[in-house]
């Protein structure tokens, strides 16, 4: 019955049966070959068999010693914390059990008025405190070994055991030998969890992040320290990435230890392609890490940031170039390589790399890096190149999307301003108002050229833009914008003007929503107005409030019809489904069939 699967509860009631009458089952079978027999058969919780099998070796010897044997057998073989926690529990109620039982015995020796106890019985109580002090001392490591055991692979908890013995090699309460072998303990975890680490099953962390820490724990000891990443560079690794991060941190602590000609060796090392010369992809899995890792974003950037660090230009330039050849350069690769020409004078080498940038990554970083490459080339040469640049920004915008358009024009018209001819300037603008994207951006074109136009020819030649854009916007935009044209008409003097703005402007403006239009086309006719063209107002929005108000109604009531089609379809289908349902129901063997003609 106990062979049978499932029968984990016969084991359990088994073991409370002996802790419950241990001497009787010690009599009358071999308890202790039963016990062991169920923990080797058991393939579940084995705790409660343990602590029977320790209590049981209680009774038979009186005491703890081969109890305690079978107690640190049970610690090392548990495989779950439950069990672990019963075991160890069990121990320490045991152990000091056995203590205050000895201590009985000397109190009442002393009660006895014999002189000063037995001796030896004082030497035993003391040794049992001392084994319960390294037990309890102990159970922190106890309970890490049983993780362990669970999962050999769980990085964090390796880390969590190095953090036990690191602790113990920091307090200053222990003895100088027990910090050294706390020290040494150290080193030894770290070893023990790199030969049985499996790096592709890692969980709970990286095999790297475990070399990392063992290389930060030997800080102090930089021989130690470079050994330790050399050895974890060539190490079996989860994924490249991982090696990535080896090497990166490799030059970093060479760079720290001041040895700048060290870390670029150890960059180069890593960077060197491989030698079959065969197409390598860096996402490939099926390759070896060490096969793939030349590749590395993070490492090129280090480098050419260490070359550059160090005055190695040149070195720096030619790594900028190898990243364009294996297409790893990023948007910012691109401006930092353009910076470096540039700090080295070749202007025009820094502009190509830019060209080479724009077509590699196309819209909408190419808007960014266009922005940059046409601000540092007008920087560079200004008015002297008017047609170049022209033939830049026609470029720029030539496959540009209308939606990143908008910085291009007006940096495009600005140039104009500043080096080109005003009119060109403004054609520029008024291309700006059609390519943009309809909407709030367009009225914020709009409003652009009409400021420009302003400010270049005067407020009368703004008059073609308001109409155009009152025209081209949609209904809330050329509601804002006719505001605008009004202001500017006001400013003129031109009230009738701004009254038929207004008037125009009315009709977009529904007074329960768009309040503004109302209040300031009030305030202008008490300004400017007189009582007939205040009612003219009042009877417009009189008018424009009844039009949107049957507007809203003949919504409602097609939003209405709407729900009732979508409810009246509700219910078709579910009468469809319960007939389909009806029909579809297994025929009655008893169902009798009746011939209309016997009715009659």
């Amino acid at each position: 019955m106990l062979d049978a699967p499932g029968q984990q509860s016969h084991w359990k009631r088994l073991a409370d049966l002996v802790q419950m009458h241990p001497a009787e089952c010690s009599e009358r079978v071999d308890a202790e070959a039963v016990l062991r027999d169920g923990i080797k058969r058991t393939t579940g919780t084995t705790g409660e068999l343990w602590v029977a099998l320790g209590t049981l070796q209680i009774v038979r010897d009186g005491g703890m010693q081969r109890a305690r044997d079978v107690f640190e057998e049970a610690l090392r073989n548990v495989q779950n914390m439950r069990d672990f926690a019963l075991v160890f529990d069990a121990y320490a109620e045991a152990a000091a059990e056995a203590i205050s039982a000895a201590m009985d015995i000397e109190a009442t020796r002393v009660a006895s008025n014999i002189s000063s106890g037995d001796p030896s019985n004082r030497a035993f109580v003391d040794l049992q405190l001392l084994q319960l002090e390294r037990l309890m001392d102990r159970r922190p490591f106890l309970a890490s070994d049983v993780e362990l055991r669970q999962t050999p692979n769980a990085v964090d908890v390796w880390l969590r055991r190095v953090e036990l013995c690191q602790s113990r090699a920091d307090d200053p309460e222990r003895s100088e030998d027990d910090r050294v072998n706390a020290r040494k303990q150290v080193r030894e975890t770290f070893e023990q969890a790199l030969t049985t680490l499996a790096p592709r099953k890692a969980h709970g962390g990286t095999a790297a992040e475990l070399w990392l820490a063992y290389a930060r724990s030997e800080a102090e000891d930089v021989k130690r320290m470079r050994s330790i990443l050399d050895r974890a560079v060539s190490s079996p690794l989860g994924n490249v990435a991982e090696l990535s991060d080896l090497y990166a941190a490799y030059a970093e602590a060479e760079l720290a230890a001041g040895d700048a000609e060290a870390a670029k060796q150890i960059l180069a090392r890593a960077l060197a392609p491989p030698s079959s010369g065969i197409k390598v992809d860096y996402s490939d899995e099926s390759l070896s890490p060490a096969s793939r890792v030349f590749k590395s974003r993070k490492l090129w950037a280090l480098l050419v940031d260490v070359q550059e660090s160090t005055g190695a230009l040149e070195s720096a330039k030619s790594s900028y170039e190898r990243m364009l050849e294996l297409k790893l350069a990023t948007p910012e690769t691109i401006v930092n390589f353009a910076n470096l020409l540039e700090e080295l004078e070749y202007f025009e080498d820094s502009f190509r790399i830019f060209e080479r940038g724009i077509s590699l990554f196309g819209y909408p970083v190419a808007v960014e890096l266009w922005n940059i490459y046409l601000r540092r080339f007008i920087k560079r040469y200004g008015g002297t190149c008017i047609e170049r640049v022209r033939d830049l920004f026609e470029q720029a915008l030539e496959g540009c999307p209308s939606e990143y358009s908008k910085p291009l024009f007006v940096a495009y018209g600005e140039f104009e301003e500043e080096h080109g001819l005003a009119r060109r300037a403004l054609r520029v603008y008024e291309r700006a108002t059609r390519a943009v994207p309809s909407g709030k951006e367009r009225l914020e074109m709009f409003r652009y050229y009409a400021a420009k136009t302003k400010e270049l020819l005067g407020l009368p030649a703004v008059r073609t833009i308001y109409e155009r854009g009152i025209e081209e916007l949609g209904d809330n935009e050329a509601l804002l914008f006719a505001l605008d044209y009004a202001k500017a008409e006001r400013s003129l003097g031109e009230i009738d003007r701004a009254r038929a703005l207004y008037s125009y402007a009315s009709q977009f403006a529904d007074p329960q929503i768009e309040k503004q239009l109302w209040e300031i086309w009030q305030e202008f006719e008490v300004e400017h107005g007189n009582e007939d063209t205040f009612k003219e107002m009042l009877r417009i929005k009189r008018s424009v409030q009844a039009k949107f108000g049957s507007d809203a109604r003949f919504l409602a009531a097609v939003e209405s019809d709407k729900r009732r089609l979508r409810e009246e379809k509700k219910s078709a289908d579910k009468e469809t489904a319960r007939i389909a349902e009806n029909s579809n129901a297994p025929d009655n063997p008893d169902e009798v069939a009746i011939d209309q003609s016997d009715l009659f």
